[in-house]
């Protein structure tokens, strides 16, 4: 499976301070995970982490080029704070599961059942980073 998507749920989104990092890449619309996320608030941004519960978290897909990849996994420290990650995901405008990469966060489990059971939830079961 290859893809140049990239799923964002935090900081990268349209108006999270980050964003400007995008703007060579495509916004392609709105997604979210299948069922098992959880995101964690963090220092200023959250962490996408997998979760046993029937949850799933919302964000947007871009089309990423080529050269923007390696400036993407300094930002998201990739390999240290978060991993990149190819997995599947559900674009809502087309109704169809697409292949994305997404940066969930390294070395957060023990955080994980403390934190993602006191969030709260969108009447829906997802989790949605506000970034306003």
């Amino acid at each position: 499976m290859r893809s140049d998507l990239l799923f964002v749920y935090g900081t990268l989104k349209r108006q999270g301070h980050n964003h400007g990092f995008l703007q060579s890449a495509g916004f392609r619309g709105q997604a979210q995970t299948p069922a098992g996320f959880c995101l964690l608030p963090g220092p200023g941004y959250p962490y996408l982490l997998p979760w046993e519960a029937d949850t799933w978290v919302r964000g947007e897909l871009y089309q990423i080029p080529d050269d923007l990849w390696p400036k993407l996994d300094w930002l998201e420290d990739n390999g240290k704070e978060y991993q990149r990650h190819l997995g599947w995901f559900f674009h809502l405008a087309s109704k169809q599961w697409l292949p994305a990469w997404v940066y969930l966060a390294l070395n957060m489990r023990p955080e994980v059942d403390a934190h993602c059971q006191e969030r709260i939830l969108c009447r829906d079961g997802c989790f949605d980073y506000r970034t306003s």
